[in-house]
């Protein structure tokens, strides 16, 4: 006599488990994945700000300083953290360094007349140079910020935004 084996179609409890735990790992992968791929896209785009407002920065700074009849930098605690330019047709012009990056104030006939303010992500405003007078040059020192752990304030690369002002300045007191 002739024995047939019915095969039933259908999973074991075993089998669904496995396959189940198998799926939960490949979404974990997932979810990390999708977690760095946002976290880089928010940095690229913090990056692109950043770099974005340095370039209108330095175009502004650059006319600015390129049309100046004046220049004078006003110091706190020890710090170059203001600078004042008188333009050409009587304006002026205050950039003054501020905690999220450089606020640029025009003022005609001492009214302000427009406020701007440069924000630099990942970049902390250090100060101006401060033989301009003698140079003929502006320069405004930047440096951007490097994430050591939790210290957030330590200094990476500095570079400056340097501008001709083809005229030297004379110093406050006459000099």
């Amino acid at each position: 006599m002739r024995r047939t084996c019915a095969h039933k179609a259908g999973f074991t409890l075993i089998e669904m488990l496995i396959s189940m735990a198998v799926a939960t790992s490949a979404l974990g992968l997932l979810a990390a994945t999708v977690s760095r791929v946002l976290t880089a896209n928010d940095t690229a785009r913090e990056h692109l700000q950043g770099i974005t407002s340095l370039g209108r920065l330095g175009e502004q700074f650059r006319g600015d300083a390129h049309a100046a009849d004046t220049a004078r930098l006003e110091n706190v605690d020890g710090q170059a953290r203001t600078l004042h330019l008188g333009l050409e047709d009587g304006s002026s012009v205050e950039y003054a360094i501020d905690a999220a990056g450089l606020r640029r104030t025009l003022s005609v006939d001492g009214q302000v007349t427009h406020r701007e303010m440069f924000v630099l992500p990942g970049m902390q405003v250090l100060g101006w140079n401060d033989d301009f007078e003698t140079a003929g040059r502006l320069s405004l020192r930047i440096a951007r910020l490097v994430h050591q752990g939790d210290d957030v304030q330590a200094l990476g690369k500095q570079f400056s935004i340097d501008a001709a002002t083809g005229r030297r300045f004379s110093r406050p007191d006459g000099t």
